[in-house]
């Protein structure tokens, strides 16, 4: 067969394959039936170039961290009158609830999550709010309380009730507590006593402080009040727990779960290990941010809590004439920055936190951040041959290509590489921040065709912004359909 027609062949190939590709998001460079370069990913549209940095991001494969597991959840979520998508709920796969009114509680019932009930919040906001209460100037009234509310909940979820009992909420906030710190260390000991003798299968946690400081009096210092606690009244707490509601880089979490643990075990000793909960994280104005969220994700599983739980703040929404047409706050609308207030417009966080409780069982891969302002929650799924990554930029500047490197792929062949955008937006940053609706879901960029280098896949994520989150999904590709004719050609 002569020269020609076996080029004529190639080239024929060749543009069948190249329009398969561009299909996907691919441009392939051809002339006279001979490929003249490599598979070009299309520039994702809207995003600007050039860029100013680069940002190493490593995750090794074959590497086994244990099952993926499902650690956070909500506070509070609504008052009663407001609803949710149920559904859309089931999707983020929430594990833990902490709460203080009646509709929040009949709402996570419907849900495998391990509730938190938190005592302070309604005694005090049947009595005018938290500056109107001083318990300790009638203890009995307290313990009163605390009786009956133990009593209700019994009668009333016996199918599901509360795991924890949270005893004050930040006692070391002038709002919430502005009693001494002995009188704080006395209703501990008191409202203990109470749960234990009518919840005897419950835990008790606290002591819920609005930021960890060390060194500091009373509750700031967590492990220095567990410590007073336990000496002056004899009392350990189930569940140690502090609140990250902050803008400092989710890094710090880590520092501060492991000097907890520090300080727990030279005040107690070995014998004493209790959970540790990160029971609100992530400040207004970082909430709602994408890339942030995953940061907050990736540090918890790093810092290995036992529970978190979101924050909750003050949000408002705009019209499509850019007028603020709603303010109100996530603890009763739009559960912490899920969705709008309506309960079903899912917001940019949604998606990140649903695309990581899609890998709920999966096995956990180890991850090498080149900076700790961008991570990666990194999974790989056996059974379906497919790796997810769910990246994210948190505390960065400005735009930056995510140069990532996967080493130790264990499939054969060639791989296919989706990514998909979740976008994030000015009025996030706000205070109040604002809330905004991507019910459409993550923003497809590319699908493209890799192969290994011994055993190692690179992939550039382009011109990622700081507060972004990026999905990713690597899996064999199929192999490349060639029309009948043609393969007869082959």
């Amino acid at each position: 067969m002569s020269s020609r027609s076996n080029s004529l062949r190639r080239g024929v190939r060749a543009v069948t394959a190249a329009a398969q590709l561009k299909r996907r998001g691919w441009t392939m460079l051809t002339a006279c039936g001979l490929t003249l370069g490599t598979l070009v990913a299309s520039a994702p549209p809207g995003l600007a170039r050039p860029l100013v940095q680069t940002v190493q991001l490593a995750v090794q494969v074959d590497g086994n961290l244990g099952p993926v597991v499902m650690r956070h959840g909500f506070l509070h979520g609504l008052d009663g009158t407001a609803g949710y998508d149920a559904d859309k709920v089931a999707l983020l796969r929430p594990r833990h609830w902490r709460l203080g009114k009646y509709a929040s509680y009949a709402f996570a019932s419907r849900y495998d999550v391990a509730i938190t009930y938190g005592l302070s919040g309604p005694f005090a906001w049947s009595r005018g709010g938290f500056p109107e209460v001083s318990p300790w100037e009638d203890w009995a009234a307290w313990e009163d309380f605390v009786r009956l509310r133990i009593a209700e909940l019994n009668a009333s979820f016996p199918e599901h009730l509360p795991v924890y009992y949270d005893i004050w909420n930040e006692g070391d906030h002038a709002y919430f507590w502005h009693g001494t710190d002995e009188q704080l260390l006395e209703l501990f000991a008191r409202t203990a006593a109470i749960v234990r003798a009518n919840a005897p299968e419950a835990k008790l946690v606290g002591p819920s402080a609005s930021w960890y400081r060390p060194g500091r009096a009373g509750v700031a210092d967590v492990p220095a009040f567990l410590a007073a606690l336990g000496t002056r009244w004899g009392v350990r707490l189930d569940a140690v727990s502090w609140h990250e509601n902050h803008t400092a880089t989710p890094n710090v979490i880590v520092d501060n779960a492991r000097r907890i643990r520090r300080d727990l075990q030279a005040h107690f000793g070995d014998a004493y290990r209790p959970e540790l909960h990160v029971n609100e994280m992530m400040g207004t104005e970082v909430h709602s941010q994408p890339g942030w969220n995953v940061g907050y994700l990736y540090y918890l599983e790093q810092a290995e809590v036992d529970a978190s739980m979101r924050a909750c703040w003050s949000v408002y929404e705009v019209d499509a004439d850019r007028e603020q047409v709603r303010r109100y706050s996530d603890c009763w609308a739009g559960l912490n920055g899920m969705f709008l207030a309506d309960g079903r417009t899912e917001q940019p966080a949604y998606w990140v936190v649903r695309a990581y409780a899609e890998t709920e069982g999966e096995i956990r891969l180890p991850v090498t951040p080149g900076r700790h302002t961008t991570t990666a929650l990194a999974s790989r799924d056996d059974a379906n041959r497919r790796v997810r990554l769910v990246v994210g930029r948190h505390g960065g500047v400005g735009r930056a290509d995510v140069a990532l490197r996967l080493d130790g792929w264990p499939w054969e062949g060639a791989i296919l590489a989706s990514a998909a955008r979740i976008p994030t937006y000015p009025g996030f940053t706000g205070n109040p921040s604002q809330a905004v609706g991507l019910p459409e879901g993550p923003l497809p960029v590319f699908e493209r065709r890799l192969r290994r280098t011994e055993g190692t896949l690179r992939l550039t994520l382009p011109s990622v912004g700081e507060g972004e989150a990026w999905i990713v999904d690597l899996r064999p590709a199929p192999r490349l359909w060639l029309p009948r004719v043609l393969r007869k050609m082959r």
